[in-house]
């Protein structure tokens, strides 16, 4: 099975991404970190980031990962793994033959989850493999079923769980999803894709989108090496 891994760099998904993805994680950058857990996964034959930071082009083979420059034609692209509409599936699947990073199977990965590691992509990809309808697969955080959201322009709240995108018969109702997901493409085109989820632990699922989240993600590092270190005991 061919798997290809796109971590996304880009502006317009995340506007912090420019003064943040080398920024230093228990030594190494945000975004070196998100390509080595690639790496670490196992299941992963072709690496790739994806970006249109010249910053991030020109970081070179130092990130252990191909450089790609973001296609003009793929600017603006919301990524919002829950709308699998053709239009949509069409145009992730484009980027891939036009980036040459084609295969059975794509993680789709943002450069800012610095836990999100090696071995939850190996689940996630023989998750996907046996089960024989599911075309989607996203990681799932489990979340307090009163936190409440807003609907942009809009002034009522509602519970997170209930938001209209989510299908409730195919995900978990107290799983909110991370932004990632393993793409099966040749059931997303053979049939109405289906979406499923994965559940991870809330740390896993952490990103990075400002400055303060560094600091965060330091403390975050602190604590799962304190909780390793007392399983270990």
């Amino acid at each position: 099975m061919n798997t290809s891994a796109v971590i996304l760099a880009l502006s317009w998904l995340d506007p912090g991404t420019a003064a943040l993805w080398d920024r230093r994680l228990a030594g190494e950058g945000l975004l070196a970190r998100v390509a080595r857990h690639c790496r670490e996964s196992g299941v992963v034959d072709t690496l790739c980031v994806l970006t249109d930071l010249p910053a991030i082009t020109g970081a070179g083979e130092g990130l252990g990962a191909r450089i790609l420059a973001c296609p003009e034609f793929f600017r603006g692209h919301p990524f919002n793994f829950f709308n699998i509409e053709g239009q949509n599936l069409s145009r992730e699947f484009q980027l891939t033959l036009e980036t040459g990073t084609q295969a059975d199977l794509t993680f789709f990965l943002p450069w800012n989850m610095p836990f999100l590691d090696g071995r939850i992509l190996e689940k996630m990809y023989h998750t996907l493999l046996e089960d024989p309808l599911t075309a989607r697969l996203l990681p799932m955080r489990p979340v307090d079923p009163q936190l409440m959201a807003r609907v942009d322009g809009g002034g009522d709240f509602f519970p997170i769980w209930l938001h209209k995108t989510v299908d409730r018969q195919l995900i978990p109702q107290l799983h909110r999803p991370a932004p990632a997901c393993l793409t099966h493409w040749s059931r997303v085109f053979a049939c109405m894709p289906k979406v499923a989820g994965l559940p991870c632990d809330k740390t896993e699922t952490f990103r990075v989108r400002e400055e303060a989240d560094v600091a965060l993600a330091a403390f975050l590092e602190d604590y799962r090496l304190g909780q390793k270190g007392d399983a270990a005991r």
